[in-house]
């Protein structure tokens, strides 16, 4: 492997990562049986696991997004 590729493979796990946060979530949501038990607040007021774990998904996600816009536009970048 190259020195040059390991950015993008960094980003590429973040953006799996985000992805499989997600997936986790969606697989919660089914468990609990649909989308208003799922995310509906606990009686304490925190929020539910598939709610952390969407945003957490989501946030893996736009970082990943941004982190390969900055890595392709670069002007080292041999594979541009």
């Amino acid at each position: 492997m190259k020195a040059e590729m390991i950015p993008l493979l960094i980003v590429l796990v973040v953006g799996l990562v985000g992805g499989t946060l997600i997936n986790i979530a969606f697989v919660l949501i089914v468990m609990k049986g649909g989308v208003h038990k799922a995310l509906r607040r606990t009686a304490d007021g925190r929020m539910p696991l598939a709610t952390r774990f969407m945003l957490a998904g989501a946030s893996f996600g736009v970082i990943a997004s941004l982190a390969t816009m900055y890595v392709l536009l670069i002007g080292e970048w041999p594979f541009r």
